[in-house]
């Protein structure tokens, strides 16, 4: 993977984050969803000043582990991209 093959595929998450899936398909988001910009033109002034709730045990939990499980997938996207040109003779 090249950095152009990377920047595209980052912009389209992106985009797909903030103004919602495509209609040919989504890869974070459920058909449907209306993105990050959608969402936040639909809250009032009154909502998004809400003090937050404290969290729950196993509300905590569900956050903890799906920043473990992104690390992790950071994390293996980066040896994959670092070994992307294959293994060369006598080293590791």
């Amino acid at each position: 993977m090249n950095i152009s093959e990377l920047f595209t595929s980052v912009q389209m998450l992106m985009r797909e984050l903030t103004l919602g899936p495509a209609p040919t398909g989504a890869f974070v988001l459920n058909p449907g969803d209306a993105g990050l910009l959608a969402s936040l033109d639909r809250l009032s002034a009154d909502e998004a000043f809400v003090v937050p709730r404290a969290l729950t045990p196993v509300e905590l939990n569900g956050v903890v582990g799906s920043v473990v499980h992104l690390a992790y997938h950071v994390g293996a996207i980066r040896q994959i991209h670092a070994g992307a040109r294959g293994p060369k003779d006598g080293q590791r």
